[in-house]
Parts: structure tokens; sequence; C-alpha cells
């Protein structure tokens, strides 16, 4: 299967088992998830070589014959739709209520905190955001492709389209001959790759893996608002279906904004280098 080139939206529970957590436990508030693909490989070639002539006479000509095509290998994107979710977190309301705390810096793990359960609240508009962002990872993952194994493709394609090379004194030479045009037919930086097959599936997947940049930068963290009451009118998803708590734990209902969050500003070509 190809990359995905879009985002599905779907519940907590399936995001946090998807990111290989137990979602009836774990203190997770997953809000969008693009997994690096699995199972790419590097195109498969093969130079051949003829002759012609015998004696001092014989005389080497080389040809690359394209066996397989690069594969993409596959990805998944799932993000948060809109709604209220339950959460395995807890927000510590007395390191709250102090005031100078942000709602991040007050969430605990529900469990031995036991009150004060978080549920996510995610608008149509934020929910889209979301989206947004996880195709953002999409793209980055089709951009570090087309900057790594697909260009090993087009030059393999180039020199396999130009024919036979030659006429060399030795069969090596003609061999050299086509290697050396693989090299020329790719973009400079790429050139120290060349025949290196796992190297060209690494260096494809340490592209992809830049693309945690806009995590770690703060480009996909969204703000947290702290609700004086239920939002009206939306359900609560529950992770086991239903709510787990007695009537003394208090649901602390927590808003997602935009924050700090830079999606749709910077270009795949900014960050998968």
């Amino acid at each position: 299967m190809p990359l995905v080139n879009d985002s599905t939206a779907t519940n907590l529970r399936t995001l946090v088992q998807l990111g290989g957590s137990n979602p009836d436990t774990a203190a997770e508030g997953t809000i969008g998830l693009t997994i690096d693909p699995a199972g790419p490989q590097a195109p498969q070639w093969t130079i051949t070589t003829t002759h012609s002539g015998d004696g001092d006479n014989r005389r080497w000509f080389g040809h690359l014959v394209v066996n397989q095509a690069s594969v993409q290998g596959t990805n998944a994107s799932h993000y948060l739709a809109a709604g209220v979710y339950e959460t395995n977190l807890a927000i510590d309301m007395t390191a709250y209520n102090l005031g100078g705390a942000t709602v991040q810096q007050c969430l605990r793990p529900f469990e031995g905190y036991n009150n004060d359960r978080v549920y996510l609240y995610l608008t149509g508009a934020i929910a889209t955001r979301n989206h947004d962002a996880e195709v953002e990872h999409c793209n980055d993952h089709l951009y570090a492709y087309q900057n790594s194994l697909a260009q090993l493709d087009n030059a393999l394609n180039l020199v396999a389209g130009r024919g036979k090379f030659g006429p060399f004194t030795s069969e090596a030479a003609a061999t050299a001959r086509v290697t050396s045009e693989i090299g020329q037919a790719l973009p400079v930086a790429l050139r120290g790759i060349a025949m290196n097959r796992p190297a060209w599936v690494a260096e494809y997947l340490r592209l992809c893996g830049e693309s945690t940049q806009r995590d770690i930068l703060g480009y996909h963290t969204f703000g947290l608002q702290l609700l004086g009451a239920a939002p009206a009118g939306v359900a609560v998803t529950y992770l086991t279906g239903a709510t787990r708590d007695a009537a003394t734990v208090t649901p602390r209902f927590v808003q997602l904004t935009n924050g700090g969050t830079q999606i749709g500003v910077h270009a795949s070509a900014t960050l998968i280098v």
C-alpha cells in the first residue's frame, strides 16, 4: 500500500491502543498519531554486461536493468475527532487554585489521585486543526520519500533508458561506468549512498523521523483551558464504554485551544532535511 495522504478521525480509546498502551489504565491525553512507514524497500537493479569480438578485440558493454521500483512502506494516521472524552488523567485542583501553574502542569495520573478526572473537549474547529496537524506529518512522509527512495528510482530509470554503455576494454570498466552513471544521475547530496540499498531505506526513515520536530518545537501543542461546567449538548465518550467513577469523583472538563500551534506555517522542506 502507498503512504496515506490524509488522517482518519477516531476516538481516544483507539488512539491510545494504536500507540501501544492500555486505554483502560494509560494516563494519556493522546489527540493524534501518525506512524512512520513500515516495510519500505529500496529499488532492485542489476548491471548486466555483454561483449563482442575475441582476444585483443573483445569489447564490453554495460547496461542497467531495473528489477523492481522502491516501496514506500505503509504508514497510518489518526486524529481525535470533535467531542468530549474521558481520560485516565486527573487535575490537581489544589495546585491549580494556588495560581501560577497551567492546566498542563497540574495534570496527574488518575490512578492514585482518584478525584477530579479530566475529560478532554474538542470543538469542531479544534478537531479540524488537529486533523490538519496530522496531515502535516503525512505530507512530511511523502516529502521524505520523494527526496530519498524516489530520487533513486528516477536515477535508475534514467540510466536504464540510455541503453548500453561502451565499448570498454574490460567487463569491470563497463560495470564501473554504469555505476558512475547512476551516481551522476542522483542529486549531489545523495551520491554517497548510490549503491548501498540498506542505506537508502535508512535515509528515508531518518527523514520521516524529522517530522517529530513539529511536536518537539511545539508547532502541534494545543492549549488547555479548564471549563467551569460540562459542554452543553455534547455526549461523553468513555474509555470503557461507561463511567467508572463514584459520585464522589468530580469531573473536570478541559477544552483544547489553539494555544501556540503553528499548523500550516512550516513547509516540509524546512524541517525534513
